[in-house]
């Protein structure tokens, strides 16, 4: 393989995750689903295309492309890391010093995972140093060189902007701090970070749009969208995987032969147009994006924008939110206004928004457990430094499981006592026990 095409192939994030995943987390039987969350681990590898399967060697179009808004999808085989300087200890220490630039703390998701690293820290005897930036690239810039200073032996980064935290991470490694990322993944197959800890962006927005074109029967489809912010690679990933589960189940319905990857290219070329147009629609399947507004990812946000879509588009059929804080918003707004418009959330699995899915004031949430988050790099960490686990090969990107929650499965996840769903279990796991699973 070329240096080009192993570029492609380890850089592009593509699909591969299984069909059932995609399905909204259903057992496929019939049977009543547990009652706590399955356990995670790492998504098998992706399951090749039909050309693919017949031993054609050219790649579909889909897996040369490089877009923030495909954050989630997965190369089908992974090319090796070990060779990148992350700057890991020899061995085991103990009463470490953790260093955490975090984004914001402006939700209650991005409490839960400061509050789980503090947890989990104070489990180990873990001395964790947190700095906000308040969604400055600048500010976390500058508190990733106070941590340098301060003589860290780890750092956690959530990312604001992926250029200014790829430097942010060379000169921490540089240093000999090893980085561990969370919540925004990085693109660069030589990035020097141990791995990226996240939900799934793409395919938990692909389980929610699949699980709501099942709520609508062939006719014109009207539509719009609530994102948190446009130019946001978790944001727009979020939603352009709504759009392409929705028009891949109404290609299905409209008797196209569109494959999964042909819908996600279909998908990232409406969502484009919808975010640099205004507008945008798929005649065939009979669907039109006729707005789109900005919530900033909480419920004033979300009602703001339902305001002005719904005035402006009073027959809407249907919302898609990129999290429940915003669709939340969206709900209240439809309700005082008496419109009837089905809303589905990408994200996060907020006890509000099951409680919504529950009562029937929202379709579905996405599964995006901050406590899990918080909790699991920590775990990493002690494995790293207490347990002397070689985390040399993990790969760029070690995800959650996608889960849409809604009215069939939300009781498995909600908990009047938590802030979000149920946490799962995770296991963490290298790139060749990933490709193994191929």
């Amino acid at each position: 393989m070329n240096k080009r095409n192993r570029i492609l192939v380890s850089v592009l994030l593509i699909i591969g995750l299984l069909a059932t995943l995609a399905g909204c987390s259903n057992n496929g039987n019939g049977q009543d689903v547990e009652t706590t969350p399955p356990a995670q681990s790492e998504p098998a590898p992706a399951t090749p295309s039909s050309d693919e399967a017949e031993g054609s060697t050219e790649l579909h179009k889909v897996y040369t492309l490089v877009d923030q808004a495909l954050s989630g999808v997965y190369s089908p085989v992974l090319e090796d890391r070990s060779k990148v300087e992350k700057a890991l200890p020899n061995g085991k220490k103990e009463n470490i010093v953790i260093g955490f630039s975090q984004a914001t703390q402006s939700n209650p998701w991005f409490v839960s995972v400061s509050d789980a690293m503090k947890a989990a820290s104070e489990k180990y005897g873990y001395d964790i140093k947190i700095y906000v930036a308040d969604f400055d690239a600048v500010k976390a810039s500058n508190d990733i060189e106070s941590m340098i200073t301060l003589g860290c032996d780890i750092i956690i980064v959530d990312p604001i902007e992926i250029a200014a935290s790829e430097t942010d991470v060379r000169r921490a490694v540089d240093a000999g701090i090893p980085v561990i990322g969370i919540g925004v993944g990085f693109t660069d197959p030589d990035i020097p970070i141990v791995t990226t800890i996240l939900s799934n962006s793409y395919e938990n927005g692909w389980s929610c749009g699949s699980y709501s074109s099942s709520h609508f029967e062939k006719g014109p489809l009207n539509a719009a969208v609530i994102i948190g912010a446009w130019g946001s690679s978790t944001s727009e990933s979020r939603i352009n995987g709504m759009i392409g589960g929705l028009i891949y189940e109404r290609a299905k319905m409209y008797g196209l032969n569109l494959s999964r990857e042909d819908a996600i290219l279909k998908g990232l070329d409406l969502m484009t147009d919808l975010r640099d147009k205004g507008n945008s629609g798929w005649d065939e399947i009979e669907l039109k994006f006729v707005s789109s507004g900005q919530g900033s990812w909480n419920d004033e946000g979300g009602m703001t924008a339902a305001e002005d879509i719904l005035t402006a588009n009073p027959n809407l059929d249907l919302i898609l939110s990129e999290n429940d804080f915003m669709g939340i918003g969206a709900s209240r707004v439809a309700n005082q206004m008496n419109v009837d418009v089905k809303i589905a959330c990408a994200a996060d699995g907020s006890r509000e928004g099951m409680e919504y899915v529950k009562n029937g004031d929202m379709l579905c949430v996405g599964y995006n457990n901050g406590t899990m988050c918080g909790t699991y790099v920590i775990e990493l960490i002690h494995k790293i430094f207490g347990e002397g686990y070689d985390a040399n090969n993990l790969p760029l990107i070690s995800a959650f499981d996608p889960v849409c929650i809604n009215k069939d499965n939300v009781d498995q996840y909600y908990d009047a006592n938590e802030p979000f769903a149920k946490a799962s279990t995770y296991e963490f796991k290298t790139i060749d026990e990933r490709n193994a699973q191929k």
